[in-house]
């Protein structure tokens, strides 16, 4: 699987979109915008991950950037679109197939990647349980995408 990058972060861009949502993104998750800024993936058997507590594969179709050409591809759209739903600390930083989001809790014990059904495509989601724990890191998550 590869990824369409949507070009490089900047570093200043990156430390604006903390500072406005007064937040510190963990470093593999800054190092991954410096390198690629987000970008498409393509739909095949190889985009997917499983969310155990789900017992479902989910397919990604993009990882937000930062400052990106289209407002809709970027972190910050989304994160202030959804904002006032999530816990602090916590942005959006991509959707699947399934119309979900992919978000990344940035510190607490919660911290981590988790798959959040906000359209409840899946039975089990109600408004009280639709985000899944994915993976501990976002190097785990995305290692499995580029693999």
């Amino acid at each position: 699987m590869s990824i369409q990058s949507f070009g490089n972060a900047y570093l200043k861009d990156i430390k604006t979109f903390e500072f406005n949502n007064d937040i510190e993104l963990p470093k593999d998750y800054v190092n991954f915008l410096l390198r690629y800024n987000g970008g498409n993936i393509e739909l095949n058997d190889d985009n997917t991950f499983h969310v155990d507590d789900l017992g479902e594969d989910i397919n990604i179709d993009v990882v937000f950037g930062i400052n990106t050409k289209e407002s809709e591809l970027s972190v910050e759209f989304w994160t202030n679109k959804y904002k006032n739903e999530m816990p602090q600390g916590t942005i959006i930083i991509g959707d699947s197939y399934q119309h979900g989001f992919i978000i990344l809790m940035c510190f607490g014990e919660d911290a981590g990647v988790y798959y959040w059904d906000d359209t409840f495509e899946f039975p089990c989601s109600s408004d009280e349980a639709n985000t899944y724990f994915i993976a501990d890191t976002f190097t785990d998550f995305i290692k499995h995408l580029l693999n």
